[in-house]
């Protein structure tokens, strides 16, 4: 075979291997329905089977911008998620999968305060954190997370940390009464990824860059087969904890 007959073949193994791997990243995980738990109550959402036909996505939104008014999120040119107020997690809603420009405004003419574009994979789910922004009181950051949800064993739980504290890049997440740290050196819109614990009831302690305590969130029961999500938000020196709780039930 002559050099060019190789370099065909090289040429073709590539890309199918890039199509290959293409594929794979739009696909997500199958999961059967999710039953969320918030402070505002109980959502449950389809599972990645209703949406995926239809070229939808599943996507809901966290409000983490303390001291403001409730805001509007828009994907692509209508109003998805309207009047959701500070520490409100909205149920999932299924958003078009061609809907790639999430933005914050006033209205469908209003001129946006933030703004994130995000391909969405068919079936899959995202969590929007509305966030504050390090330039100023007038600006906010949308931070889109790719929920990449997944039945949890019974016996462990899912845990992810979610820094939303403007100028804090060092958010530490600890079990008090433990040395160990559940999370640490998480940065300003930052996300530390699923991490599986035993299930446990105590109190977490949110520690910032100093090492001095900033929230707590006492007695919580973390449960085993379940997945939970915390917003960290507030200020540098006193901040809240915004949790949920996520049920992914294995698919169908």
């Amino acid at each position: 075979m002559g050099d060019h007959g190789r370099f065909w073949i090289a040429g073709a193994a590539a890309a199918v291997s890039a199509l290959l791997l293409n594929t794979a990243c739009d696909r997500q995980p199958e999961t059967g329905s999710v039953t969320s738990r918030t402070a505002g109550g109980t959502t449950r959402a389809p599972s990645a089977e209703v949406a995926e036909p239809s070229d939808r996505s599943l996507v809901r939104v966290v409000n983490a911008i303390p001291g403001g008014k409730p805001i509007d999120v828009y994907a692509g040119d209508s109003a998805a998620f309207t009047k959701v107020p500070y520490k409100q997690v909205t149920p999932f809603r299924q958003i078009a999968r061609n809907a790639a420009l999430f933005q914050i405004k006033p209205g469908p003419d209003g001129k946006p305060i933030a703004e994130n574009r995000e391909a969405l994979a068919d079936g899959g789910h995202y969590t929007i954190i509305a966030m504050s922004d390090e330039g100023g009181p007038g600006k906010r950051n949308l931070r889109m997370l790719n929920d990449d949800f997944a039945p949890v064993p019974g016996d462990k739980a899912r845990l992810r940390l979610v820094n939303a504290i403007p100028g804090e890049d060092d958010l530490t997440l600890k079990l008090r009464g433990f040395d160990d740290e559940l999370f640490s050196d998480v940065a300003f819109k930052r996300e530390a990824g699923w991490k599986d614990v035993d299930p446990f009831v105590g109190t977490l302690v949110l520690l910032n860059g100093n090492d001095k305590v900033i929230a707590t969130l006492p007695e919580i029961k973390v449960m085993g087969g379940k997945s939970y999500t915390l917003v960290a938000t507030g200020r540098r020196t006193k901040a809240e904890v915004i949790t949920v709780e996520d049920d992914v039930k294995p698919a169908e």
